[in-house]
């Protein structure tokens, strides 16, 4: 069996600060953990790729620099790091001069290239390489374009982060229109997320709108950006981190994901400033064309064109509710653009496809009277089918409370989840998925309101509080008549919950407010010092009381987490 090509990923944005050389180090050795053979090419002159992973430039004897200006190959300065599958051939400070060396030479543009495919000559064969390119468009970063085949682009959700990603395109356009071809975006990586900023939603929403981004985003973290400092990727340093958990996902996602082709259509929802970073103001929007069907027999992972009549949906499809709206938007996106995402299928029998991830745009594209759609087919049985069905709706979030619900309990019931397992895949707390599942003790009215989208989430749950079935139902025709906020539902849970014949009880005395002792005195301060942040010790009686600790952010919170548990 022939051994499957090395992988060229050259990760760049022309932009700095949006977190290209922490996902540079945290990639390479997420990929490397999963064993496979990476070597990653430091191709910053400031060298941070390298120090990374503790390789200083002064104690660097060898670096990349001397392969540029042939002195070396790239076996000759490789070295290697604490990961065994995993090499760095680092950059040292004489890389910033190599333009000027080689601005003369006629090969200029392909010296890296050059190297690469000497470097795969040899053994033993790598699964990937990676390169971290400078921050900025000159002869290095269009070295690494050329010899890449794939570029993967960090992104911050920022306005400036967006006007550095269109001058990447259109640097990526150029060169694959004169030096590389097959040159494409393999995807967005959204880095430094945090889902409280409107903007950075916003931003995000766009960004999926044009262009593959991938599933997994990395947040801000405290421990990113430690690790650096401790010359170690963040795998290495707190791999129970959200940061190196993140990166060890992002790498999950590229090794078991063939690249899309980047899309080229556009729609505008930030307003005319983002319409002019893609189209010049009197360019008009492209008229979209469909792919060429392909000559493969179709199979594992294979995209081509499917007649619509050979695709079915699935009997048992986690989404139960398709917002008549939102299908209405997405069918008029698709008829004007064509569809820009293919859908996952796997074969029953000859030109008979089942649905695995993507009904509702192929309800759109029906809709749309498309003749024809993408799809990539799979090789999964019906159990694995259906798994994947589920987890892929749960990670894009398109499903409701009681969907969502339902969908974990499936996959406990049906495929033998844990709760710690399903927090993992949704990146969210044990607590919030079995919350979730609470959920599903509504009586099946209720529910089916969830559903369809009468009730949300914050009014049904506080319906959890009553006794029977009826009262809850009772409760939730109210909420419908009378449009009470979750404020005004909670109110009305407790008057339910009263006995009718109440007895009133006396009163009791007010609780004397006790005052922390000199003891509890130097207990605050030492816990305070101990955990860097304000703490609080509130007696309520000799023996009873509690310890106020606060924070600020949440990446304080997961610090002072971490220091408790030790």
């Amino acid at each position: 069996m022939a051994a499957r090509p090395t992988r060229v990923i050259a990760i760049a944005n022309q932009k700095g600060g949006v977190g290209k050389t922490t996902t540079a180090v945290n990639l390479a050795a997420s990929i490397a953990v999963a064993e496979k053979r990476t070597l990653l090419i430091d191709f910053d002159p400031q060298g941070n790729a390298s120090s990374g992973f503790g390789l200083r430039a002064q104690h660097v004897e060898r670096s990349i620099y001397d392969c540029l200006i042939g002195q070396a190959s790239l076996r000759d300065v490789m070295l290697p790091t604490e990961l065994g599958y995993l090499m760095v051939a680092p950059a040292s400070p004489n890389l910033a001069g190599a333009e000027l060396e080689l601005v003369d030479l006629e090969d200029r543009a392909v010296r890296l290239k050059g190297l690469i495919d000497a470097f795969l000559q040899g053994k033993p064969r790598y699964d990937f390489i990676l390169i971290d390119c400078p921050p900025t468009l000159n002869l290095l970063t269009i070295n690494a374009l050329v010899a890449a085949e794939r570029v993967l682009v960090p992104l911050q959700c920022e306005y400036y982060a967006l006007e550095g990603l269109s001058q990447l395109i259109d640097t990526i356009q150029r060169v694959r229109e004169t030096l590389n071809p097959r040159l494409e975006i393999d995807g967005i990586a959204l880095t430094m997320y945090d889902p409280r900023n409107n903007l950075a939603l916003q931003v995000a929403e766009e960004v999926k709108k044009h262009f593959r981004v991938y599933t997994s985003v990395i947040p801000r973290n405290v421990r990113l950006s430690e690790a650096p400092s401790h010359g170690k990727p963040a795998l290495l340093y707190d791999v129970q981190s959200r940061g190196a958990q993140a990166y060890l996902a992002l790498a999950r996602e590229i090794l078991q994901s063939r690249s899309l082709r980047m899309a080229r259509n556009s729609r505008v929802a930030l307003g005319e400033g983002y319409k002019t970073l893609f189209r010049g103001p009197n360019t008009a929007s492209p008229t979209p064309t469909p792919a060429p069907a392909s000559t493969e027999t179709p199979g594992e992972r294979v995209v081509f064109l499917c007649p619509i009549e050979q695709i079915f949906p699935r009997d048992s499809q986690p989404r139960q509710f398709f917002d008549p709206e939102r299908m209405a938007e997405l069918t008029a996106s698709i008829r004007d653009r064509g569809l820009i995402e293919p859908i996952v299928v796997r074969r029953l029998a000859a030109n008979r496809y089942e649905i695995v991830a993507g009904e509702r745009r192929w309800r759109a594209c029906k809709e749309a009277g498309l003749r024809e759609i993408q799809v990539i087919v799979k090789d999964l049985s019906a159990s694995e089918a259906f798994e994947l069905a589920l987890i892929e709706n749960i990670q894009r979030e398109d499903l409701n409370a009681v969907e969502l619900a339902e969908a974990y309990q499936r996959l406990i019931q049906e495929f033998h989840y844990t709760h710690d397992q399903i927090a993992e895949i949704v990146r969210k707390s044990r607590a919030a998925i079995s919350n979730t599942m609470r959920l599903l003790r509504l009586p099946e009215r209720v529910r089916d309101r969830v559903l369809r989208g009468e009730l949300t989430e914050g009014h049904a749950r506080p319906l959890l509080g009553l006794d029977d079935e009826e009262q809850m139902e009772r409760a939730a025709e109210t909420i419908l008549r009378d449009k009470l906020t979750v404020r005004q539902v909670e109110a009305l849970v407790q008057s339910l919950k009263s006995s009718p014949p109440t007895r009133e009880k006396p009163e009791k005395p007010p609780r004397s407010k006790m005052q922390p002792t000199v003891n509890l005195r130097d207990l605050e301060e030492s816990l305070s010092k101990h955990l860097s942040t304000k703490v609080k010790v509130r007696p309520r009686s000799n023996n009873t009381g509690s310890i106020l600790i606060a924070y600020n952010t949440l990446d304080e919170l997961d610090r002072i987490l971490l220091q408790i548990r030790g």
